[in-house]
């Protein structure tokens, strides 16, 4: 199912909206509130949640692995 039948259900697409679609890549999350944007960042903020690493990610701290034995023997 692409993109435009998952929404169909949802109204009818907004010409508008295509401009939105050339310039978004990746995932992405669009909020559309009548609510002030300084009472909704809380709330989107308390709902972040932690993700496991993946290849080619740049880690956000410094991250330092002391020399010796880690528990982690390739096998």
């Amino acid at each position: 199912m692409d993109d435009y039948q998952y929404f169909k259900g949802y109204g009818e697409p907004n010409p508008k909206l295509e401009k939105l679609k050339e310039i978004t890549r990746g995932k992405i999350a669009m909020v559309f509130s009548d609510e002030p944007v300084f009472e909704l960042k809380p709330i989107i903020e308390s709902n972040k949640v932690d993700t496991v690493a993946k290849v080619g990610m740049i880690a956000p701290t410094s991250v330092v692995v002391p020399p010796g034995p880690t528990g982690m023997d390739p096998s």
